[in-house]
């Protein structure tokens, strides 16, 4: 028995194809001037101009459209009012409603304010062209924008429901559209009359076809920011709701919600499946989704309408009104061990009670005894703590007489399998050894695949599948993933580095040395199992040299070998009247540098200082006799964290302590200088000139050491002119002069 609103869509269908021949064929009328063809009057009152705001409109009470036509084409005029549409194109009436009449008056109400498109055809008759008399059809559009603060505009009041869903406190997209659905199913009553078939309609009215319906419940999903489309059945003429929760499409049917007695009820077509949907009556097997305009894509969009996660009674729990009468019989044949039965749902002690329903007992079943087969389908079932797996599927047959009951049938039918209980395998956990290795073993009731056995280091995985006839200890019977692991093995305990060098001297260059690692036996790591690197292995000081595990290994070992500074030398030396001077040759790296002098008593060559400078004066051989031998040896060392560095000792030096002359001084007479001082023992000297203080000083004189004199006599300069002088020591030692320190300069003036 097809429902009533069956056949009210199926009219509804009818009527919208006669509009949309006539909204859009060509040979209807024709356009001429306005002046023309007529004059439109609102209550009495002209029209000045084809778009204007009309004051004299008040929504809510009736208002009369009266069309003045005088075509002197024709001696009589009829009148068809071919639409009454909003600005955004959507009809607000069904205009196959009307037809052409003698009366040049109109009249309707409007419910919401906006700018309506108003289109009127004029059928001129007796007109007279080429001689010959005949009928003729204009037309004429006006549009009229009417404003009335107590009836806002259409948009204006679905943006005001969905302000009032989000105060009521709905913050998800399916509380959204659950709240705006029984909002619509609330405030909207059929259009029995057929003639309310837009979004004004469903939102403004209160009234309005399955087309106002859908229109108006997805403006409302639109503005709600939930995506949405059109659904429709070609062969019920009907229209409906898709849209999207959370990631899944949903069927939804305002219009067959509608006056229903209870909350249960009136949500019987929300979020359905395109699957139940497509078993109600007179729907279409293909049932599509559509988008207006572009009816290819929404061919596609149908194959997601097959979830169950977001309809009203599965998400609420609500179905188990269906549900919790069927489980103590379920459970009794399965405690036999059935493999299949059947239950007719049709049986009162199934019914739920206090719930009534406006549509037929057939597709009331169809919905809920569909969704409640879900529901036990989700359910786990057991058989004396076995896991058991039930499958539902609601079977629905057809009456022999379309116009009864009569032979109809709603069962659900189930099928049960009683598998063996196994455990799931578990994976294990090894550290490389260099073998082959199974993570996860094999057992009874299923078939591994995947890697279940390695050798080297990694992260597993293997599945187990089960054989027919058989559930995991949990109760499940997809297939497990097991992971397992081969760590690497550390070489930061158990192995030591040993290095081809431990001691390098400074070279400028990196010094790398051979590695071999070894584990606590003495087992040698090939090299291909470890990278090396060196730090700090240019200047002097401690490098680092570090191996970092790698493939089947990590962690790392260390160990340091010392870089020593090149060794320094002598470079020069000289007598100094605070010692003996030992100039050194640096070496790149040095901290500093050791000073040794040789001990004929020790036979050995002591340490007498430091320094990290370039020289060193040996303070302590500053009164030893003229012509003694000193012979010195210098070493560089290097700081650091860990120690001290050194290098090796540089060759002998050999030097000689030459005392400077004393007590020197400079008196002027008459025609020379005369120049006295105190001369040392067993040495010649040089008396030295210059003409200022830090000029060029030449050789005046040089006396042997054979000589007793302790003066020297100028009698080369000349008078008035003021003359510096300094003097030193020598003595001839291995064919050589060895000099001593200059005095200090003294200075006389000629006479």
């Amino acid at each position: 028995m097809k429902s009533v609103f069956g056949k009210v869509s199926a009219l509804l269908g009818f009527m919208c194809l006669v509009l949309t021949v006539m909204l859009f064929s060509g040979v209807e009328a024709e356009a001429v001037s306005f002046d023309e063809v007529a004059t439109l009057y609102i209550n009495g009152k002209a029209c000045t101009s084809s778009a204007f705001t009309a004051t004299n409109i008040k929504c809510g009470t009736t208002t009369t459209f009266t069309v003045d036509a005088h075509s002197p084409k024709g001696t009589r005029q009829r009148y068809y009012l071919n639409g009454i549409i909003t600005s955004s194109g959507d009809l607000v009436t069904d205009v196959t409603k009307y037809s052409y009449q003698d009366d040049n008056t109109f009249r309707f109400t409007f419910m919401a304010s906006g700018t309506y498109k108003l289109k009127f055809y004029i059928m001129d008759y007796g007109v007279v062209e080429d001689g010959e008399p005949g009928t003729k059809a204009y037309y004429k559009t006006w549009y009229i924008t009417i404003k009335d603060p107590a009836y806002p505009s259409v948009d204006t009041i679905a943006q005001n429901v969905v302000n009032r869903c989000i105060a009521a406190g709905c913050k998800t997209d399916y509380e959204k559209a659950l709240w705006l659905h029984d909002w619509i199913v609330a405030n909207c009553k059929y259009d029995y009359s057929m003639l309310y078939c837009g979004t004004e309609g469903a939102l403004a009215r209160g009234t309005g076809t399955c087309e106002s319906y859908y229109k108006g419940y997805s403006l409302l999903l639109s503005k709600a920011g939930i995506e949405n489309c059109r659904v429709d059945s070609t062969q019920m003429f009907h229209v409906w709701t898709g849209m999207k929760l959370d990631g899944y499409w949903y069927q939804t049917d305002c219009t067959w919600d509608a006056e229903k007695q209870d909350d249960l009820s009136k949500r019987m077509y929300f979020c359905l499946p395109t699957e139940i949907m497509c078993s109600l009556n007179s729907r279409d097997k293909d049932t599509k989704f559509s988008t207006e305009g572009n009816r290819d894509k929404a061919q596609s969009v149908s194959l997601w309408a097959n979830s169950y996660k977001n309809n009203y009674f599965i998400k609420s729990g609500n179905i188990h009104y269906w549900t919790d009468p069927l489980i103590s019989d379920i459970q009794n044949e399965l405690n036999k061990g059935k493999k299949s039965f059947r239950i007719d749902v049709t049986q009162s002690k199934y019914k739920p009670q206090g719930i009534n329903y406006y549509n037929s007992v057939y597709e009331y079943n169809k919905v809920m005894y569909a969704l409640a087969a879900y529901s036990l389908n989700s359910k786990k079932w057991y058989v004396n703590g076995n896991r058991v797996f039930l499958k539902a599927k609601f079977v629905y047959t057809n009456p022999i007489n379309s116009n009864t009951t009569e032979g109809a049938s709603s069962t659900l039918v189930f099928t049960a399998e009683y598998p063996v209980s196994v455990s799931a395998p578990s994976g294990k956990n090894f550290t490389y050894n260099g073998t082959t290795r199974t993570g996860v073993s094999s057992g009874t009731g299923y078939t591994l695949g995947g890697t279940f056995s390695a050798k080297n280091a990694g992260t597993y995985t293997a599945t187990a599948k089960l054989n027919s006839g058989y559930v995991w200890s949990d109760g499940t019977k997809s297939d497990k993933t097991i992971k397992w692991t081969i760590s690497k093995k550390s070489i930061s305990g158990g192995y030591a580095m040993s290095l081809s060098f431990s001691k390098k001297t400074y070279t400028g260059s990196a010094l790398i040395p051979e590695v071999v690692i070894k584990n606590s036996s003495g087992n040698v790591l090939g090299t291909g199992n470890y990278t090396v690197s060196c730090s700090n292995n240019i200047s002097p000081g401690t490098a680092t040299v570090k191996a970092v595990g790698k493939g089947n290994y990590t962690g790392s070992v260390t160990k340091t070998f010392s870089i020593t500074p090149k060794t320094p030398s002598v470079s020069s030396w000289s007598n100094r009247s605070t010692g003996i001077r030992l100039n050194i040759k640096t070496v790149t790296g040095a901290s500093g540098y050791l000073v040794f002098r040789y001990d004929s008593t020790q036979n050995a060559y002591v340490k007498i200082g430091k320094t990290s400078g370039n020289y060193y004066i040996d303070k302590s051989a500053v009164n030893a006799s003229n012509g003694k031998k000193f012979i010195y040896k210098v070493q560089a060392y290097t700081t650091t964290s860990t120690g001290t560095l050194y290098s090796l000792k540089s060759s002998a030096v050999s030097t000689w302590r030459i005392k400077a002359p004393s007590a020197f001084s400079a008196a002027a007479y008459s025609g020379y200088i005369k120049l006295n001082f105190s001369k040392p023992s067993s040495v010649a000297y040089t008396i030295y000139r210059s003409t200022s203080s830090g000029g060029t000083y030449t050789a005046l004189k040089t006396i042997s050491s054979s000589s007793g004199l302790t003066y020297c006599k100028d009698t080369s300069a000349v008078k008035g002119k003021t003359y510096y002088y300094k003097i030193r020591a020598y003595r001839i030692i291995n064919e050589k002069r060895v000099y001593s320190a200059y005095t200090d300069i003294i200075s006389a003036t000629a006479r």
